[in-house]
């Protein structure tokens, strides 16, 4: 059996600004998909005082980043203590990068749609 290499990267989320953008993006995640898993994580990251940081563990699996179509496949998340834990599969690097400038910088509510997108596996 042939295991796939993964790409990760783990962000810890702990000012007002970073997990606002999370709640962005997961809340157009969800209404794009209906996802319960998503509905969970909007509520769990709008009850900012049940935890003290985000822990993001974005992964994908090793693919060319020349014909990367940016999108989100899934999300999970679980509360351990006082952190939140968030894990998003992506669909390559560039993704995984474009999530970590939007969280950090924010991007104008027009260009959400870039790190929004739920596709579909083959």
């Amino acid at each position: 059996m042939a295991a796939l290499m993964l790409h990760r990267k783990i962000l810890v989320l702990i000012d007002e600004s970073p997990i606002r953008n999370l709640l962005n993006l997961v809340r157009a995640l969800q209404s794009e998909t209906a996802d319960e898993e998503c509905a969970n994580a909007v509520t769990a990251i709008s009850n900012r005082k049940g935890f003290d940081a985000v822990v993001l563990d974005l992964r994908c699996s090793k693919r060319p980043a020349g014909g990367e179509v940016r999108g989100i496949h899934r999300i999970h998340f679980s509360v351990l203590g006082r952190v939140l834990a968030v894990t998003a599969e992506t669909n390559g690097p560039n993704t995984m990068d474009l999530i970590e400038r939007y969280l950090v910088n924010g991007l104008p509510s027009t260009l959400l749609w870039l790190v929004s997108h739920r596709y579909k596996s083959a």
